[in-house]
């Protein structure tokens, strides 16, 4: 059996059981009367160390050293069991459980026993419910029936299994000798032997060695402190999904704690944490949000759903690490039943990052769902809902958008107790109004004495197609522009149009004076003196032709000599 350890000072909130320091005479247990009484106390002080441990986590407690003489009727378990060996010293192991039917009562077995050799009721009083709301708070309210139940059997006490060791009185001694010996590095008992490490202020693995045939025995080492120990477990590394296993709490002992841990592989890396640091105030040790939960140990929603870490993990049985446990679009917080998804939406139309050409946007799909449909609201208003049978419901809405990018929510409440809610969101893009158009030049009202007119126009869209007066605009950089012929003389109307999409247009207008027509050509369209054929650009009289030859005429034969 192949064992590899690895050691960690992270830290945590506990109240553990206390122990006996290993340099302190331990309790004495004579009767079995006292065993009882033992057991009553230690159960009624789990309760705030119960509370860090969630639900389904199986989880021991170690009570402690207790001597027994000889003579006394609690040696009876020397002759029903083999004994152990610590540091070579030998000892007796006892495990306290609870059962969870009715009776509610402690079975003691022996080291390895699957046979309990003692039964005890539980105190008079003793209500497992109310213990279970007392750790952990109510259960959630969208629970019912076996559902609820259920709930509480998670949480039970019997979850703990409380352990203890026996020594004979006449052996302590000896025990205290052999720690002594470990502790200043000297041969002890066995091979190898635990030691002190190098630095002890830290928490560390003082030795590890085989404990039975299926079992391994883990040797810590605690600082001057003695802090509560949490340890974890993995059989492989680094751990699956990077997930320790809790494998339980121990006192801190001094200046060893040995650790006995069944061995269901052929290897086993181990990792030890302090139990006693809480850096965000969740009310997880830090250990346990590291190694176990991987949450933040400063933050207490790591998630920032409204939901505490504690909360999600202890009571709610959400994911702390996920705003929506059951990815119906309804965070846990407003969740009324956040491990459970809401109907299942489906956004036929508009497509999610649709561009829209018109406003208002009509929305429709459909809802599936197996409990009845009670609700569909799209953007916060009622749709109309078609039951299409087999669990699928249609719904359509229309809902008005101005231009821009916009949020389409559409959220489905379904019958049915608990009443599931969820929720679906796409964007789109809305363009239903038309580009804007403004005339630049000439200003209302100006003068012209010639008939041709330069246009000069704007538009917001470079995609718009624009026009003045019919006539299509050349662009001139960020402005477009046209040469445009007055028909009349007096008031004279110029518009500019702007189409960019079916059904939508600008438009601006302006109005000019005309004072003379003669100035028009029709065989020179911008009056500028060059006609229309060979004017490289005939509606704009800026360009003309850089040289005109008059003389010899078009056609006359020339001999160059």
């Amino acid at each position: 059996m192949k064992v590899m350890h690895c050691t960690s000072v992270v830290g945590i909130v506990c109240l553990t059981v206390a122990t006996a320091c290993a340099w302190q005479t331990p309790s004495p247990l004579s009767t079995w009367d006292q065993l009882d009484s033992l057991a009553a106390e230690k159960y009624a002080s789990v309760t705030n160390c119960a509370a860090i441990f969630p639900p389904f986590f199986s989880f021991s407690l170690f009570a402690g050293f207790f001597s027994f003489s000889p003579e006394d009727e609690i040696a009876e378990v020397a002759n029903c069991f083999e004994a152990g060996n610590i540091l070579g010293v030998p000892v007796w192991r006892l495990r306290v459980t609870e059962t969870q039917t009715t009776e509610h009562v402690w079975l003691v077995y022996g080291e390895s026993s699957e046979e309990a050799f003692r039964t005890n009721a539980v105190p008079v009083g003793y209500n497992p419910d109310q213990w279970v709301e007392d750790v952990y708070g109510s259960p959630p309210g969208w629970l019912s029936g076996e559902a609820v139940d259920r709930w509480y059997r998670e949480r039970h006490r019997s979850r703990l299994s409380l352990q203890l060791v026996l020594i004979a009185s006449n052996d302590w001694p000896l025990y205290m000798e052999a720690v002594r010996t470990a502790a200043t590095r000297n041969p002890a008992p066995q091979n190898p032997p635990p030691y002190l490490p190098d630095d002890t202020n830290r928490l560390s693995f003082a030795g590890v060695e085989p404990s039975g045939a299926q079992a391994m025995r883990l040797w810590l080492f605690s600082p001057p402190d003695r802090p509560p120990v949490d340890l974890f477990g993995s059989h492989v590394l680094p751990p699956v999904s990077n997930r320790w296993t809790l494998l339980g709490s121990a006192p801190a002992g001094n200046p060893f704690s040995a650790w006995d841990e069944p061995m269901t592989g052929a290897r086993g890396f181990y990792c030890a944490a302090r139990n006693d640091v809480d850096s965000d105030g969740d009310g997880i040790p830090d250990g346990r949000e590291k190694l176990v939960f991987l949450t933040l140990t400063d933050k207490a929603d790591t998630d920032e759903d409204g939901l505490s870490d504690l909360e999600e993990l202890y009571c709610m049985k959400t994911n702390p690490g996920e705003k929506d446990t059951d990815g119906d679009g309804i965070i846990d917080k407003e969740d009324a039943a956040p491990v459970t998804p809401g109907p299942d939406i489906i956004i036929g139309e508009p497509g999610d990052g649709e561009t829209l050409s018109a406003s208002p946007v009509t929305v429709s799909g459909w809802v599936v769902t197996s409990a009845g449909l009670d609700f569909v609201w799209v953007c916060g208003q009622s749709a109309t809902i078609v039951d299409q049978g087999g669990g699928v419901y249609a719904f359509t809405n229309t809902v008005p958008f101005d231009d821009g990018s916009q949020d389409i929510t559409v959220r489905a409440v379904s019958g049915g107790s608990p009443t599931l809610e969820s929720k679906k969101s796409i964007t789109v893009s809305v363009d239903a109004q038309p580009s804007d158009v403004t005339i630049l030049s000439p200003a209302d009202l100006t003068v012209f004495d010639g008939a041709n007119v330069r246009v000069s126009v704007w538009s917001d869209s470079s995609n718009a197609v624009v026009t003045v007066n019919g006539i299509s605009t050349t662009r001139d950089g960020f402005v477009r522009y046209a040469w445009v012929a007055l028909d009349t003389i007096g008031t004279n109307t110029l518009e500019a149009m702007s189409v960019d999409g079916p059904g939508r247009f600008a438009t601006d207008s302006v109005k000019v004076v005309c004072t003379d027509l003669t100035s028009i050509d029709p065989n020179d369209d911008d009056n500028d003196g060059v006609p229309n054929p060979d004017d490289p650009a005939p509606n704009d009289p800026t360009v003309r032709s850089a040289v005109v030859i008059t003389f010899p005429p078009n056609g006359l034969p020339i001999t160059v000599k």
